[in-house]
């Protein structure tokens, strides 16, 4: 396609590519959570809101948040944009080292599974590098899971905005509403 882009186009664009670049893991232990794996079919009958996980309170430097702003198709023109059900999509923010404005922003990109506070904690490298680059930790839930899911239910008609497309997009949003 070589269609023309307006300014917010290539910013978000911009986003999108960074967000990739910045993305320092995300793993799922398929080994130690069985429960988790690939695919919209073992998704149809989840319904699991949590795993083992520390919950917000329990990480002092951490605070959880919740993104109102967060839209079912990214891609549908603005006007037919519908925000989604819910609170919207979680995120965490560690501000313990960031030099503030202008300073780096770290993005951990949730997997398939629930996130929590511990993923911003001084247990995860990215901590660490935070801490070096005086940056901003970012934890965002990917869509569908934990607690962050865009539509009321899993049918097969909203399993079509899971996408890699749509998570990317996702956090595109976030990181230009947490700057």
């Amino acid at each position: 396609r070589t269609a023309k882009m307006s300014g917010t186009e290539l910013n978000l664009s911009k986003i999108v590519k960074l967000a990739l670049g910045v993305s320092l893991l995300s793993c799922v232990c398929v080994a130690e959570h069985p429960s988790l794996g690939f695919g919209a079919q073992k998704l149809k009958g989840f319904k699991s809101h949590g795993a083992n996980l520390k919950d917000s309170t329990t990480c002092p430097e951490v605070d959880q948040y919740w993104f109102k702003g967060a839209v079912i198709d990214n891609f549908a023109p603005i006007q037919d944009q519908k925000h989604w059900a819910g609170e919207g999509q979680r995120y965490w923010l560690n501000k313990q080292y960031w030099g503030g404005p202008g300073s780096p922003v770290f993005v951990y990109i949730g997997g398939e599974g629930a996130e929590s506070c511990s993923r911003l904690t001084d247990h995860m490298y990215a901590y660490d590098l935070a801490k070096e680059h005086q940056a901003l930790l970012v934890d965002v839930e990917h869509r569908f899971y934990g607690e962050s899911y865009p539509t009321e239910d899993m049918s097969t008609q909203n399993l079509s905005y899971l996408s890699a497309d749509q998570a990317l997009a996702d956090l595109a949003r976030i990181i230009g509403y947490v700057k």
